[in-house]
């Protein structure tokens, strides 16, 4: 009944920490430990508690709740990890000196350690809070010679960049990624170790080599939804579009391989890589860059003008506008037409083009439910093998419950950036279409008009062409 009753308790308060309840769990295993002191479970149940004290940011509590662990000194990987997340909760708590002993007095006990790397990741970020960056950079390295995984490399890597940039060490941020890339040539995060070296480049003056190694990720990686590097670079580029004069040289270079990758992208049906490029090109080309010359067409009644600027330049707000003005067939507007053609068209492309994102919902749906399928299999095992008096066998209970918590955790991790990516690309697209619609409501007011009521705040050439027909018009 013993040992029965302690791995019930153990397997209750597990489940209630997978499913976020905290503090319930941290409930059950005190009662646990209050109940069963000498039970097998008592190390792991103490250091579930302390965890728990972790999780809800309650530091101090952490902190000693690790210490007993670590006096205790019974040894096993939980003597291990206690010691280094006493560290996590003093870092936690702002008590860097006593954060950094603990993790350099960890990496002596332990110097091979899974956790080795995150403890050095750790002291370094502290010595770069204290400006001591040299020093800091040479944690951050010998993290990434300790990582055993690519979250730990990934992360010693991009801080050891960060701090470079505090310094504006450009080119040895150049070095540094053309390492990284070369001892992590298949798992490297590629695109964001683009976008760091095309900044660099950029900031050494090499313009047209860090263009040209942006538009190859592009090109290469930026139908990948989570290839996060690829957002850094198209924000980069519309950072760049806007600090251009609209008609110079460079800006019209960048808008033509913009437009050419757009043009790409259609054709081989790479929606992701289609809607990042059109999410740019709403906040950079279409309004600063059309809206003029379209107003000044349709002000004019220019209807072949007009669509051959649509024609030119193919995304979402010409192909709508596009619809819209082919229903002119005579020299009578009628507004009424036009605007059937442009909603007609409108929800035709919003259809298409919303289609991949709304995948993105059904996965997210779905991969919580595979995962709890795994999480009620683990518990049915576990206690099958209770049941038939398997209780006393840790590891086999152990197994189950492992079970159990990996496939929710993988169907967490299929579905929570899931939900990211769809709220994501929605909003945009919601603020895309709103734009839009704002801007072709002018356009129609001045089809009908014959005024121009569009004056961009950062389109200096439209401003002084403006200007100078408005003193024409006074002076006439």
């Amino acid at each position: 009944e013993h040992v029965t009753l302690d791995n019930m308790l153990y397997i209750k308060a597990y489940a209630q920490f997978q499913q976020s309840l905290i503090r319930e769990s941290m409930a059950t295993m005190n009662t646990l430990l209050r109940k069963f002191p000498r039970s097998t479970f008592s190390q792991n149940a103490a250091y579930w508690v302390a965890l728990g004290h972790l999780f809800l940011e309650e530091y101090a509590e952490a902190r000693d709740a690790f210490n007993a662990i670590v006096t205790r000194n019974q040894g096993g990987p939980v003597q291990e990890d206690a010691n280094y997340r006493q560290g996590v909760a003093c870092y936690g708590l702002g008590d860097y000196p006593a954060a950094t002993q603990i993790f350099t007095d960890f990496l002596g006990k332990y110097p091979d350690s899974q956790l080795a790397s995150e403890a050095l990741s750790m002291i370094g970020d502290m010595l770069a809070a204290d400006s001591d960056l040299d020093l800091a950079i040479g944690h951050y390295q010998r993290a990434v010679e300790k990582a055993v995984n690519m979250v730990q490399a990934d992360y010693a890597t991009f801080q050891q960049a960060r701090t470079l940039e505090l310094e504006k060490r450009w080119q040895e941020i150049l070095v540094l990624f053309e390492s990284y890339l070369d001892q992590f040539p298949e798992r490297a995060n590629f695109t964001e170790a683009t976008y760091w070296r095309g900044n660099a480049l950029r900031q050494l003056g090499r313009q047209e080599e860090a263009l040209q190694i942006f538009f190859d990720a592009i090109a290469t990686y930026g139908n990948d939804p989570e290839a996060f590097g690829i957002d850094f670079i198209l924000r980069d580029l519309a950072e760049e579009l806007q600090s251009f004069n609209s008609n110079s040289p460079l800006s019209l270079n960048l808008r033509e391989r913009l437009q050419n990758e757009m043009t790409r992208a259609a054709d081989a049906n790479e929606r992701s890589l289609l809607m990042r490029l059109q999410i740019l090109q709403r906040k950079k080309l279409t309004a600063d860059h059309l809206m003029p010359e379209l107003l000044q067409k349709l002000a004019a009644r220019d209807i072949d003008g007009a669509l051959n600027i649509c024609g030119q330049t193919p995304c979402l707000f010409t192909s709508i506008l596009e619809g819209g003005l082919a229903r002119i067939t005579t020299d009578e507007i009628l507004p009424a037409n036009i605007r059937m053609g442009i909603d007609e068209t409108g929800e035709a492309k919003v259809a298409t083009l919303i289609k991949p994102v709304n995948y993105l919902t059904n996965i997210a749906s779905v991969s919580p439910m595979v995962g709890l399928l795994g999480t009620v299999s683990g518990m049915i095992k576990a206690f099958q093998g209770l049941s038939l008096g398997a209780g006393a066998n840790a590891e086999q209970m152990a197994a189950n419950i492992s079970e159990a918590l990996v496939t929710t955790t993988a169907g967490l991790v299929i579905a929570i950036p899931a939900m990211i990516f769809y709220f994501y690309f929605k909003n945009n697209f919601a603020q895309t279409l709103s734009s839009i619609n704002a801007e072709i409501g002018r356009l129609l007011n001045a089809l009908e008009t014959g005024a121009v009521m569009y004056v961009p705040g950062d389109n200096e050439a439209y401003n002084s062409q403006h200007m100078n027909t408005q003193q024409l018009n006074v002076e006439g």
